[in-house]
C-alpha cells in the first residue's frame, strides 16, 4: 500500500510537469525539452474534438505547437490540472486529469477552455513517460476513483438445486 500512495505521488508530481512545461508566458516558448522527455519514444498525442480521432507522434505534436507560435496563433498559455482520477497497477498507470487552458490567441483574443486529458503512463527504468495522452476539450470532470483497487472479485459459482434421489416420494 506504501508503494501505491507513494507511486501516486511520483504520477501526480509527473502530470503536473506536464502542465508546466506545455504553459508559457508570452514572449517566451514553452518547454520543449521537457515536453520531448515526458513521452516514450513511441508514445502519442491524440486530439478529440468531434469527429475521428487525430493521432500525433511527440514529434509532430511538438511541430504542430511551434508552429501556432510562430505565425502568431498562440502568445502565451497557461495550463493546470483542476482535479485527477489515478490508477496504478505495477507499472502502468492511468490518470484521467480534468484541465483548464488559459490562452492569448493572438487576433482570436484571450479564451479559457476545460477538457480531460486521459493519460496512459508506462513506468521504464524507473521513469514515468506517456505512452498516450489523448485530450477533449469542452468535457466534464473526470471519473471517480475506483473504490477497490485489486483483483475483481471471483464469479459465484452457478446455481445448483438441491441433490434430490430418485425413485419414490417423500
Amino acid at each position: 500500500m506504501a508503494d501505491q500512495v507513494a507511486d501516486t505521488e511520483a504520477i501526480r508530481r509527473f502530470i503536473a510537469g506536464f502542465y508546466a512545461a506545455f504553459s508559457f508566458r508570452e514572449g517566451t516558448q514553452p518547454n520543449w525539452d521537457g515536453l520531448r522527455g515526458l513521452f516514450w519514444h513511441a508514445g502519442q498525442a491524440i486530439e478529440i474534438s468531434g469527429g475521428e480521432p487525430k493521432p500525433t507522434t511527440p514529434a509532430e505534436f511538438i511541430a504542430k505547437l511551434r508552429s501556432r507560435i510562430a505565425h502568431g496563433e498562440l502568445l502565451g498559455q497557461q495550463e493546470r490540472e483542476i482535479e485527477s482520477a489515478v490508477r496504478v497497477q505495477g507499472d502502468l498507470a492511468q490518470v484521467f486529469s480534468q484541465f483548464e487552458n488559459r490562452a492569448n490567441a493572438g487576433a482570436g483574443g484571450s479564451r479559457t477552455v476545460r477538457g480531460v486529458n486521459a493519460f496512459q503512463l508506462i513506468r521504464l527504468q524507473g521513469r514515468w513517460q506517456v505512452l498516450t495522452v489523448c485530450r477533449a476539450e469542452g468535457v466534464g470532470p473526470p471519473p471517480s476513483p475506483p473504490r477497490q483497487i485489486g483483483p475483481a472479485p471471483s464469479p459465484r459459482p452457478p446455481f445448483r438445486p438441491p441433490h434430490r434421489p430418485s425413485g419414490g416420494r417423500r
